[in-house]
């Protein structure tokens, strides 16, 4: 299914862009927010949206981009309608134009302060902002219309919203620096957790739904009272104060929406839920290994000279007498380079791989993402015939692409293959949407101790040996997100 999202570099489009490109083939826009993966488009150019789309010809088109700051919509009220109600005009008729579904991702200030509104009552904004997002809903029909009541954080692969983290505005940054921060405890709302956002919107495509959805949660907070949640979460010291804050526009107070999303079969998490939830997320070792880029800093060092550092971990007391050391590329170069250093036996890139191809990590289907793998891993005949190898992968979860590596190095005539993973064996799925919560791991539970398990998989691909990182060398090695490592994968289920 080919989606696209509008307004993929923002802090919705972004998430939704990262969790469908799991599943689907996902394009996304920006407007000045530059990205590499991203085409540029500016939503009220009307021919210019209509020509896109028509080239493009996606069957889903979730539309983000808007000004959400009501500040900037009070202040601006003449781009505010240029942008959310014409750009939201000329999107609606592009999606009409190709037959594309169109979610449409609205606001809880389309109702006023201090109320319970259902998806059926009319809406009677207060402010620029929920005017601009409401009087565009006559225009999209045949479509799917969240409305959330607030989207106060998400955990991103590298960025959370900046109310918490990651800015020198945010609640932990000044929390660390000056020790105290003042939030505003006069408005309250009912936050949601930008992953159940995503997570309704899969739900909703399911079920082929048209009309009006709300989501939220069942208790209000202030950010004083949001604050106060994350710090205790984060174990973050410092002081809290409580405070008025004014603004050019007015925040409506206390709109709850009623959901009825329960029916769909789909429970939203609560407060306290998501920021464990997002706890784990950001301080999820796997993605040091795997997802994050090479140049990306993980508490002052890049990834690169982390994963490298395992594998210089993983050379640690090698007793293996070997002619080469190949990485699974890519994210086994890095470790491979520092186990290389380590044992002195000379790196050689003999697995390549076809870069026409895509990650194939998130196939959720096994059949294509075995014959994905097969298709982008080649191996280089005269570099590793009649070789003792040593390959170097980041990780091994279902055990298809060490499989498929064997495969092709035992067929080119490889005289021993060893295998060397820079990180503990994976146990258990994923309960914090990193990983897939159904992936087929290559061992199960009945395995106890790391001896058994490279036991397990030496005889089981007719390997000459294997040996993983243990779960204490590997937690050294690695950062933690403020004082805090997820491991949970790589530890055994009790039971």
């Amino acid at each position: 299914m080919n989606v696209l999202i509008t307004g993929a570099s923002g802090f919705l489009g972004s998430r939704f862009k990262h969790l469908f490109g799991k599943y689907y083939n996902v394009a996304g826009t920006y407007y000045q927010n530059s990205q590499r993966d991203l085409f540029q488009l500016d939503i009220t150019h009307k021919e210019n949206v209509i020509r896109f789309v028509q080239d493009l010809n996606p069957d889903i088109i979730i539309h983000t981009a808007a000004i959400s700051d009501p500040d900037f919509c009070g202040k601006n009220p003449e781009k505010a309608v240029n942008i959310n109600e014409i750009g939201t005009k000329n999107v609606a008729e592009a999606a009409s134009r190709v037959g594309a579904k169109l979610i449409y991702i609205s606001t809880s200030f389309v109702f006023p302060e201090k109320g319970t509104y259902s998806p059926d009552d009319s809406p009677n904004p207060q402010t620029v902002y929920g005017q601009t997002k409401k009087d565009v809903s006559s225009y999209i029909c045949h479509t799917i219309n969240v409305r959330i009541a607030e989207k106060l954080w998400t955990a991103n692969d590298n960025v959370v919203i900046h109310f918490i983290f990651n800015s020198k505005f945010s609640i932990i940054y000044t929390l660390a620096e000056n020790g105290v921060v003042e939030l505003d405890d006069s408005v309250k709302r009912y936050p949601s957790f930008v992953d159940d956002v995503i997570w309704v919107t899969e739900r909703l495509l399911d079920i082929n739904a048209n009309g009006v959805y709300h989501l939220g949660t069942n208790k209000a907070y202030t950010k004083y009272e949001f604050g106060r949640k994350v710090a205790d979460t984060f174990n973050i010291k410092g002081e809290i104060v409580p405070v008025e804050k004014k603004s050019f526009v007015q925040r409506p107070s206390e709109i709850k929406l009623d959901t009825r999303i329960e029916r769909l079969g789909v429970t939203i998490r609560s407060v306290t839920e998501a920021l464990n939830t997002i706890k784990h997320q950001r301080g999820c070792s796997f993605k040091t290994i795997y997802s994050f880029k090479p140049d990306e800093l993980i508490k002052g060092q890049s990834a690169n000279k982390v994963r490298a550092k395992l594998g210089k971990e993983l050379g640690k007391d090698e007793d293996i007498d070997a002619d080469i050391v190949i990485p699974v590329p890519e994210s086994g170069i890095y470790p491979a380079t520092g186990y290389a250093d380590k044992t002195g036996i000379p790196l050689y890139h003999g697995i390549i791989r076809d870069y026409k191809t895509e990650k194939t990590l998130y196939e959720p289907n096994i059949e294509e993402r075995n014959r994905k793998l097969r298709k982008k891993l080649i191996a280089v005949g005269d570099i590793i015939e009649g070789k003792r190898v040593v390959i170097v992968d980041e990780a091994i979860i279902s055990g298809l692409t060490l499989s498929t590596v064997i495969d092709k190095c035992q067929n080119i005539g490889v005289k021993e293959i060893h295998i060397r993973i820079p990180s503990p064996p994976m146990r258990s799925r994923c309960k914090y949407g990193v990983l897939s919560d159904d992936a087929d791991l290559v061992v199960d539970n009945s395995l106890k101790e790391i001896e058994e398990i490279q036991n397990y998989i030496q005889k089981k691909f007719n390997l000459d040996s294997i040996r993983y990182l243990s779960k204490e060398r590997f937690r050294k090695i690695v950062p933690s997100d403020y004082g805090f490592t997820c491991i949970k994968c790589f530890k055994r289920l009790e039971g």
